[in-house]
């Protein structure tokens, strides 16, 4: 009899944890996809459900690569979604191309790649192991303020 009981309460324990690490976290999961950043929607209906987000960006002030103090809610909970599901962590950073400036390009890519560093120790310090990251930078035009962020995408 007692172990009819307690298989069920195991069982119920276990489909229970998840959800409480889920509750905790002070982040709704839903809707990455519709950036507050950039003001990007879901494409379909279907996506916009997703509990799981696909990319997180990360706004970086200009010629920064100090995370803001308001991304760390959502970094920690797309770590702990990154840990939940054993998925691997895409991070590209973007900086803007100052070819014009003496030594412009080599100032570029120096800073989106410090601010990929920045959100791959920001992954690490969550917990995120260092063989699940990889890391790329990307330039834009100068005066384009998708320049200014980085990015994390769930593989």
């Amino acid at each position: 009899m007692l172990r009819n009981c307690v298989l069920p309460g195991i069982l119920l324990a276990l489909t229970l944890l998840p959800v409480q690490v889920l509750a905790e976290t002070p982040v709704d999961l839903r809707g990455y996809c519709a950036n507050p950043e950039f003001g990007e929607r879901c494409e379909t209906a279907k996506e916009a459900d997703n509990p799981r987000p696909v990319r997180l960006a990360v706004m970086f002030e200009a010629r920064e690569t100090r995370i803001p103090e308001d991304a760390a809610n959502r970094l920690d909970a797309f770590a702990a979604l990154a840990l939940q599901t054993g998925q691997w962590l895409s991070i590209t950073a973007h900086a803007p191309n100052r070819e014009q400036e003496a030594g412009g390009e080599k100032v570029s890519k120096d800073l989106a790649l410090e601010r990929a560093e920045a959100l791959r120790q920001a992954m690490l310090d969550r917990g995120v192991p260092e063989n699940h990251i990889s890391l790329a930078i990307n330039l834009l035009p100068a005066g384009d303020t998708r320049a200014q962020r980085g990015e994390i995408f769930l593989q």
